[in-house]
């Protein structure tokens, strides 16, 4: 069963917009996902299927995967673009599709940001 879309973080502004909105610079696609720990075997795979055929695709960047500690059944994928361009060429494909659809049942939501600079704290990049 397919990661299924939970609540935007952002409903006035869901990932369909996101993508095809204009943005300069690298975009970092954010997942949180509610998996159930007997799936957690089931998930890892998954996700690391998803990531080795990202990391081959023009644009991609890096990827990180957090767990909430404890028996949190959250878990956070972020990957870093070059573009949001290059973030849609490569989840367009089928053989993406495919490995979405191979996921255990979670609930997903998805959204993309981009680094913000504030003096002395951080550099925003």
């Amino acid at each position: 069963m397919p990661l299924v879309q939970g609540p935007q973080p952002d409903p006035t502004v869901p990932i369909e917009v996101q993508l095809t909105s204009e943005t300069t610079g690298p975009v970092y696609v954010t997942n949180r996902c509610a998996v159930e720990n007997t799936h957690r075997t089931e998930f890892l795979e998954s996700w690391a299927a998803e990531a080795h055929y990202l990391k081959k695709q023009p644009g991609y960047i890096d990827a990180r995967l957090f767990r909430g500690i404890g028996n949190s059944k959250v878990w956070f994928h972020i990957a870093t673009w070059e573009s949001v361009e290059a973030l849609v060429a490569a989840g367009s494909s089928i053989e993406f599709r495919t490995l979405i659809a191979a996921y255990p049942p979670s609930a997903s939501s998805s959204h993309l940001v981009q680094p913000v600079a504030v003096p002395g704290i951080c550099l925003g990049i």
